[in-house]
């Protein structure tokens, strides 16, 4: 009895969140505001493929959260290669260059190295 209680509440706690959204997505003001985060998100992208457009062929400062799983420190000295709308191609400039292929919602941030 007390096996089945526990696995219901694991199933329980594991789709709360789902759970909340859902009842949460019913509400306009929420909708509203879910609207205007993606409107935000889409204009922040949008600026930085321009801004990484601009960059091609430079060296650029960017940073990432995911270079960390990459066994690399947050902050890497780059040169843009290509640019696409969700990807960035860049050539590391360490001891060793090396091409690495990013999406560029990854990037947090980019700052050309005068």
């Amino acid at each position: 009895m007390w096996l089945f209680i526990i696995v219901f509440a694991i199933m329980i706690f594991t789709r709360l969140d789902d759970l909340i959204e859902l009842f949460k997505s019913k509400d306009p003001n929420y909708q509203e505001t879910k609207e205007k985060e993606q409107i935000e998100l889409l204009n922040h992208r949008a600026e930085l493929v321009e801004r990484l457009h601009s960059l091609i062929g430079l060296d650029c400062q960017i940073e990432s959260q995911t270079f960390y799983l990459m066994s690399l420190p947050s902050k890497l000295e780059v040169t843009i290669q290509a640019v696409d709308q969700e990807w960035v191609k860049l050539i590391v400039n360490q001891r060793k260059p090396f091409e690495l292929v990013v999406k560029i919602e990854e990037v947090t941030s980019v700052s050309r190295i005068v």
